[in-house]
């Protein structure tokens, strides 16, 4: 059995990380926030030029709520690139 944990430093969480629920890092926070204000700005950071992008940026112009759920969306789905150690 693969046993992940996330590495923070030097030391291993207790808790494993399971793929659904990855702690939100201190970037992520921000995405949100920004996410309120400027819904397409924040799936660019999590996501780049790709889909999701243009699919936030039309939700958005279509009305400003589905934009900040989609990125709130985004934003949650999408890991961060954190340092995972694997035994």
């Amino acid at each position: 059995m693969v046993c992940t944990f996330l590495v923070t430093h030097h030391h291993a969480s207790v808790f494993p990380i399971m793929p659904g629920n990855a702690p939100s890092s201190n970037f992520d926070v921000l995405l949100y926030l920004l996410a309120i204000v400027l819904p397409p700005v924040s799936v660019f950071f999590k996501r780049g030029c790709a889909a999701d992008f243009w699919i936030n940026i039309c939700l958005t112009i279509l009305g400003w709520i589905p934009g900040v759920l989609h990125s709130w969306w985004i934003i949650s789905k999408h890991e961060t690139h954190a340092k995972v150690r694997t035994y």
